[in-house]
């Protein structure tokens, strides 16, 4: 009996499974009920289908945090419904699922408006047009996190960078990314405490210095493998 135990105690018990690839849709219907506060369904990556997140979506309407890390099977589809009627998200991970699209982005900005942290790694579908919806939309976001998305360039990042909301971002990765996001970044979101552009080709030490120069809470900053930055720069 899975449902009867606490919440917590479940979660462990569902992390044993996913370990042991041993989770099906059939199985994981013992773990989820309309009062579940979190779910965590990291590497589920091919064992679950579409219906499994459909279940999810009817019956865990409190969830505020969500993680579908390596998850491959569900469709940008089912994607979207899911988030459409899951509102009271706050966290979403979503890293590594390939089937992440800017329509599903659009159903989280659109109903996931209490939402305060957003991972997106290496969801290389997505677009200028995800971020732009995530500006307009997520006034309440504070983390972002968009490792390895590379079509994502200046053109969103500079309105993202406006809301002066952000306490943390990572654009590693972002090839696209130049010193442009970073002295918008410098200008509107004084309260930046950490900052992670390894490997942004574009991005000198004229940016970095002015995201120092205008950030006195930034307390991470990871400019690793920056190319265009130079050892007079990092001095």
């Amino acid at each position: 009996q899975i449902l009867p135990l606490p919440w917590k105690v479940s979660q462990q018990i569902l992390a044993a499974v996913l370990k042991r690839r041993l989770l099906t849709d059939k199985i994981l219907t013992l773990f989820i009920d309309p009062s579940l506060p979190t779910l965590d369904l990291t590497n589920a990556t091919t064992s679950l289908t579409d219906k499994s997140l459909e279940n999810i979506s009817n019956l865990c309407t409190q969830l505020y945090y969500l993680n579908l890390y390596r998850n491959y099977s569900f469709s940008a589809t089912q994607l979207s419904h899911c988030f459409r009627m899951m509102t009271q998200l706050k966290k979403i991970v979503l890293t590594r699922c390939t089937n992440i699209t800017d329509n599903v982005l659009s159903s989280i900005a659109h109903h996931c408006t209490q939402l305060t942290s957003l991972e997106l790694n290496r969801c290389r579908s997505l677009t200028d047009r995800s971020i732009l919806e995530i500006a307009s939309s997520l006034t309440t976001l504070v983390d972002l996190s968009i490792f390895g998305c590379t079509k994502i360039s200046d053109n969103s990042l500079i309105s993202l960078a406006t809301t002066n909301h952000l306490l943390n971002i990572d654009v590693s990765r972002c090839y696209k990314v130049t010193d442009d996001t970073l002295f918008q970044l410098a200008k509107t979101c004084t309260n930046l405490a950490r900052l992670i552009i390894a490997k942004c080709r574009k991005v000198t030490a004229a940016g970095i210095q002015m995201v120092c120069s205008n950030c006195p809470s930034l307390i991470y900053l990871d400019c690793s493998m920056a190319s265009n930055i130079t050892e007079y720069g990092y001095r």
